[in-house]
């Protein structure tokens, strides 16, 4: 009998809690992380608790405690330095990633399945953050290049075998703002390992000039997106986050006491039947308002709104009840 193979991955999940408080959706997402990499660490930027450190050590995680400096990729040089970069050789794969999502989503074993079978790249992520003219200060430049976002990123064996990915974390220089973080190491590792000649691939594809809007986030969840951020249930207004919910609850298996637990908000959502009925009526209004618009002025703006609306409705009034 032929077993199949497995890739042999190890896991760097960056954590922060002004608190240290490890939350019951990071430990999910640390579990599921379990079940495709043979070794998981959590490196943690500050303080952990005793509570969090016992609900890490107990989930079978290595802790690296650090100082909050250097954000993700600061914290991933602390984990390369802690490996080693031979020991790290002897992986298939490393995976890049960090708390700022809730997920899975759907099951892991279903993302890679469909990614391994892309033997021509050598690494990977889910969603690619478009060109970007016209940037205005505090990022660095005016032009933001296209990039693999690196909220999950994975690196495969000829890029952790080489010297140029060596020479990237003995080089890299550690900023602690978040414009400085995307500038210099999100875009340019993307960059860096592309002038290396190494090909990249994302698993969500979204229109570039949707890709920060609400519509691109439906359409990615849409498109199976194993994660949605954090902010987008702690930033967005209190009518989109009802949708976002309604969206959660009906496509996907995802528990979301997961999500209430610490966007306390949220919770009312999930209580009043009333608050998503409403928050689905005001998007019909708004779908109305602009068709009318349209028609009656015939106007490319209101035209590009009525479409955003309208593939918005479709999406979430498309859903099904779970079973």
């Amino acid at each position: 009998m032929v077993k199949s193979y497995m890739p042999r991955r190890i896991a760097f999940y960056t954590f922060y809690d002004p608190n240290g408080q490890v939350k019951d959706y990071v430990l999910y997402y640390l579990s599921a992380l379990k079940t495709i990499a043979q070794k998981v660490i959590v490196i943690v930027n500050g303080s952990l608790s005793d509570s969090g450190r016992d609900k890490l050590q107990n989930l079978g995680a290595e802790l690296l405690i650090r100082e909050n400096r250097g954000l993700d990729f600061g914290a991933w040089k602390a984990a390369v330095k802690h490996i080693g970069f031979e020991n790290l050789a002897a992986f298939s794969e490393l995976i890049l990633t960090n708390c700022s999502c809730y997920g899975p989503l759907y099951h892991f074993n279903t993302l890679f399945q469909k990614m391994d079978k892309k033997t021509n790249i050598d690494f990977w992520g889910i969603t690619l953050f478009p060109t970007t003219k016209n940037a205005l200060p505090p990022w660095p430049a005016p032009i933001l290049q296209k990039h693999v976002q690196s909220y999950f990123l994975v690196l495969r064996s000829p890029i952790l075998e080489s010297n140029a990915f060596q020479q990237w974390w003995e080089n890299l220089t550690e900023y602690d703002t978040y414009y400085e973080e995307v500038f210099y190491h999100e875009i340019a590792f993307t960059q860096y390992l592309a002038l290396q000649g190494y090909q990249y691939d994302v698993v969500i594809s979204v229109p570039t000039d949707k890709i920060m809007t609400f519509e691109g986030m439906l359409q990615s969840l849409q498109q199976k997106s194993p994660f949605i951020k954090r902010k987008a249930l702690t930033e967005t207004n209190c009518w989109l986050r009802a949708l976002l919910y309604r969206y959660l609850r009906c496509h996907t298996n995802y528990d979301l006491k997961l999500i209430e637990e610490e966007v306390s908000v949220i919770s009312p959502i999930k209580q009043s039947k009333c608050y998503e009925l409403l928050a689905i009526l005001r998007l019909h209004f708004v779908y109305i308002r602009y068709f009318l618009l349209f028609r009656i002025f015939r106007s490319e703006h209101y035209r590009q709104k009525y479409n955003r609306i309208k593939t918005i409705k479709d999406i979430l009034l498309s859903v099904k009840k779970r079973t």
